[in-house]
């Protein structure tokens, strides 16, 4: 019996062809453009498009279902440790960041109204698009897992150290198939949300803090 997560409606092929749109969101917005704006408006106005075109392939109700009070503190307890490790990580570079973002045209109140926006709607929009609306049981790998991971590429892309955009990958494919078996095997999307809500708040917090500090 499929989970309630997980529409029994087959999900038609064009509509793999969204799972482009974070690429182009990171590609044109983020790399060509420079512009982290525009970036957002692409991927997540591309993510809600999808989400409202193809509304009978996923279930929007069980988006806060699901969970357990122990994977709730270990997800608060694993991002606190990661949070820690991105401002660890990135302690020398306060200038270059400020200077990275600020390209960008990140910066000032703008930018930390757009940051609390992201930690909101991202983790919401994100899980809804890849984990509902491409959900599935499969315990291998799938093209949802890949291609969530992939695309973070062309955002941590350094040509000084390529190699960390693959670990990053790497561990965003992992994330990515991890959430989804939560998703899966506990009826709802609530314990992924808030795992990738705190990521998202310890990727943005801790560069914020290296740049405050430095």
């Amino acid at each position: 019996m499929p989970s309630p997560t997980v529409n029994s409606d087959r999900i038609p092929r064009p509509a793999y062809l969204w799972m482009l749109l974070p690429y182009a969101a990171s590609i044109v917005g983020w790399m060509l453009w420079k512009n982290g704006w525009i970036a957002v408006l692409i991927f997540h106005g591309g993510m809600a498009s999808a989400l409202c075109v193809h509304r009978k392939h996923w279930n929007p109700e069980n988006l806060w279902r699901g969970g357990s009070t122990k994977l709730f503190l270990f997800a608060v307890v694993s991002m606190v440790a990661f949070g820690f490790y991105v401002v660890f990580r990135l302690d020398d570079r306060g200038p270059e960041l400020a200077h990275f973002f600020g390209k960008r045209r990140l910066h000032g109140l703008g930018a930390t109204l757009l940051a609390i926006y992201f930690c909101i709607a991202n983790p919401v929009l994100e899980e809804a698009f890849w984990r509902g609306l491409y959900g599935s049981g499969h315990r291998r790998p799938t093209l949802s897992d890949l291609a969530y991971g992939s695309f973070h590429y062309f955002i941590v892309f350094d040509p000084r150290n390529p190699t960390e955009g693959v670990v990053c990958v790497l561990a965003l494919v992992f994330m990515g198939w991890l959430w989804r078996q939560i998703t899966y095997r506990s009826g709802g999307h609530r314990a992924a949300i808030l795992w990738h809500g705190l990521g998202d708040v310890a990727v943005l917090l801790g560069p914020a803090l290296v740049i405050w500090t430095s």
